[in-house]
């Protein structure tokens, strides 16, 4: 079994299945990908290995594995193709038409050819809509919007707006993320359009996923879709080359700092910066890898993405931690003014200047923070923040201090 693999229109290289080796993978570069002046950047993994096969056994390559939906989704479309939530190579080969970014995948052999029976299977059923892949556990869909209705593309079609239903595990996780984004752009941070949405203005979601108390979704405008076309994007355990199950270990925020001063330059430090000292104000542990992406608007170019995925956690989880270490630590107290100045000496750049910028993001915060009273934040939530904010104000060389 083969899978083209294309940028927009661009063909890049071939997925394929090895049947004698169970379900090993191999994935190589068309010799005219390599051969482009003006070559689209697919992953950074890739840019210095170009003439590399890379292989991976039942589970696809980690950038193509991070492609693919996680949880709950990713087990109901597993139980509509009808193989197991690992085979990733075939679930890819079903929702190839609408992934993360720029990439397209097609098979190089019509379906009906290939000898995996529930894909021959789900081939035929035309009037299944659920054929689009978003990272992430929470369950979540790709839709279009249509007058005041957001609807469920069909097969082919692409949406512009991701959809997130009410969490089955915590409450009002919609009116938190709202509200935590709202707090984030009045912080100065690039935010997407974004909305609470009642249930009732959705179209074609399986009814199982809409049988919740709760009646308000979270919707955003999707940054990898746009007028002229996709936009491509790779999140950061692509970057990294690791599996969505590495998420919150391997790599640190010092190493994404990295990664974004060495490829996108300081004015997408800058922002980086901002985000971390409101993640930590905001007491959001859930940061991981995959909530932090590069841009590439001209193909070519790497760029800090629009920030997305930003939630307070800390009402959530007793006595949480962040996502990812920082100063090689996991506690909120950890990023403190002596780590971002470590942070800077290691990126060769003037720590006076780098903590005057965390000086500015954490008043920036604070001012914002006094609009919470008119946001749909729940009240146990907003007591959580203020105690965080509190209990890291007392700390030590805490950037609290600072504001």
């Amino acid at each position: 079994m083969d899978l083209e693999v294309r940028l927009g229109e661009t063909p890049v290289g071939v997925l394929s299945r090895s049947s004698d080796r169970g379900d090993a993978t191999r994935f190589r570069f068309y010799d005219s990908y390599k051969a482009l002046v003006d070559r689209p950047v697919l992953g950074q993994v890739y840019e210095d290995h170009l003439d590399e096969v890379w292989g991976a056994t039942q589970l696809l390559p980690p950038f193509f594995s991070n492609l693919l939906p996680e949880g709950m989704l990713r087990e109901y479309i597993a139980d509509k193709v009808g193989v197991h939530r690992d085979r990733e190579l075939f679930l890819l080969a079903h929702l190839g038409l609408d992934l993360p970014g720029a990439v397209v995948v097609r098979p190089l052999t019509a379906l009906d050819a290939i000898e995996e029976p529930a894909l021959d299977t789900l081939a035929r059923r035309e009037h299944d809509n659920l054929r689009f892949s978003l990272a992430g556990v929470q369950l979540k869909f790709s839709m279009m919007r249509t007058d005041d209705k957001l609807v469920l593309p069909m097969h082919g079609q692409t949406g512009h707006w991701i959809v997130k239903l009410p969490d089955q595990r915590y409450a009002q996780v919609p009116e938190t993320e709202w509200s935590t984004m709202t707090w984030a752009r009045a912080a100065g941070i690039e935010i997407p359009n974004f909305e609470l949405v009642p249930l009732n203005r959705l179209e074609g979601i399986p009814q199982q996923f809409l049988n919740g108390t709760e009646r308000l979704c979270y919707a955003i405008e999707r940054f990898d879709r746009a007028p002229h076309g996709r936009v491509h994007m790779e999140d950061f355990a692509q970057v990294f080359g690791i599996y969505g199950s590495q998420k919150y270990d391997v790599h640190n925020f010092e190493s994404i700092g990295n990664v974004i001063y060495r490829l996108c330059g300081l004015d997408d430090l800058r922002a980086y910066v901002r985000r971390l000292v409101f993640m930590v104000m905001s007491g959001n542990g859930d940061a991981h890898h995959k909530n932090w992406s590069l841009l590439y608007p001209d193909r070519l170019n790497p760029r800090l993405s629009p920030a997305y995925d930003l939630v307070s956690t800390v009402h959530y989880i007793e006595n949480e931690k962040l996502a990812l270490k920082f100063a090689g630590q996991r506690d909120f107290s950890a990023v403190t003014v002596a780590g971002f100045e470590r942070m800077a000496r290691k990126l060769g750049l003037d720590p006076t200047a780098l903590v005057a910028w965390v000086t500015e993001d954490v008043e920036r915060c604070w001012t914002a923070w006094s609009d919470a009273p008119a946001w749909p934040l729940p009240a146990a939530a907003r007591a959580a923040i203020d105690a965080h904010l509190q209990r890291l104000r007392k700390m030590p060389g805490s950037i609290i201090r600072l504001g």
